[in-house]
């Protein structure tokens, strides 16, 4: 099976010294399965947002269609036989009742992730884990700035972390930036599908005034590393559609996407040969394997890297 090879693990480790990788994080860092060298009795973290989780949230509310597990589509039914609030205000109680991964543990992803050299930090996941794992270093060295996207009309003029920012990220003030929302702002929330096709239309429109500045410099002039991702992740769909232009224009190779062999059927060779050519025009590098298996390997190249 091919991957990333010893040069494209090179570019990326030597980005990541000069400060000019970006990490695009996804719901795989935040599997249920504990990290790699983690042992699973000891692995108590579970994820809230999960296809089983969707399928008994359809059952509950009498989703009468067969892709239960598209909790886009489960969300889209609550919204339209309650309202629209429903369906976040039922994402924002799973959230607050979850515990978050055990940031301790040597291969966790947010981990690795916190201590790497990054000043921008993306994500299209609700939850605060990444902002969680820089806070919570043992060097308390990081204090994070929060930002979310301001793609609708109902979102707070008067919050913080709504705002824009004058000061530009540091490795020690970096910005996590949420492209989609996080649980305890359920207005911001891109969850339903109509969400979806808001979020898209209004970016389409407004991308300079809606995106923050720090967030369009990183996009087009850093390598983006994606982790966390498969091909039928709608978050990532949804993500790639909006990025699609600062891919194209960039001059970087993007090094990482994480598609997990377990996540597709088929001959896996003739799988990764299409992946490959899908994200060529985008110059993206393909990773086969998972999050976890991504998080291990990078932490063990950039501990040996030479100094």
């Amino acid at each position: 099976m091919q991957g990333l090879t010893d040069q494209d693990w090179d570019t990326l480790i030597r980005r990541l010294v000069d400060g000019k990788c970006t990490p695009v994080v996804g719901r795989g860092a935040c599997s249920a399965a504990p990290p790699v060298g983690c042992d699973p009795a000891a692995w108590k973290f579970q994820y809230p947002l999960t296809p089983e989780l969707s399928r008994a949230w359809a059952q509950q509310v009498g989703y009468p269609f067969h892709d239960s597990d598209e909790l886009d589509r489960v969300a889209q039914f609550v919204a339209v036989q309650r309202d629209q609030s429903a369906p976040k205000e039922h994402i924002q109680k799973l959230f607050a009742a979850t515990t978050a991964p055990d940031f301790s543990v040597a291969n966790e992803p947010h981990r690795i992730l916190a201590a790497l050299p990054v000043p921008v930090y993306l994500t299209t996941n609700f939850d605060d884990f990444l902002t969680r794992a820089l806070q919570q270093r043992p060097e308390k060295d990081k204090e994070p700035r929060v930002r979310l996207c301001r793609w609708n009309k109902y979102i707070p003029d008067d919050v913080e972390v709504f705002g824009g920012d004058t000061e530009k990220p540091t490795v020690a003030n970096p910005l996590v930036y949420h492209f989609l929302g996080r649980s305890d702002y359920p207005e911001a929330l891109v969850l339903t599908e109509d969400d979806q096709y808001e979020f898209l239309i209004n970016l389409a429109r407004d991308e300079q005034t809606l995106i923050n500045h720090w967030v369009q410099r990183a996009l087009s002039s850093t390598t983006i590393l994606f982790l966390g991702y498969t091909l039928r992740d709608r978050d990532f769909l949804l993500l790639f559609r909006l990025l699609g232009h600062f891919l194209r224009e960039s001059q970087r190779i993007h090094v990482a996407v994480q598609i997990a062999p377990e996540a597709v059927s088929g001959d896996p060779e003739k799988v990764l040969d299409y992946l490959n050519s899908y994200f060529d025009n985008f110059r993206i590098h393909v990773y086969w394997g998972d999050c976890k298996q991504f998080a291990a390997e990078l932490w063990s190249r950039w501990e040996t890297r030479p100094k």
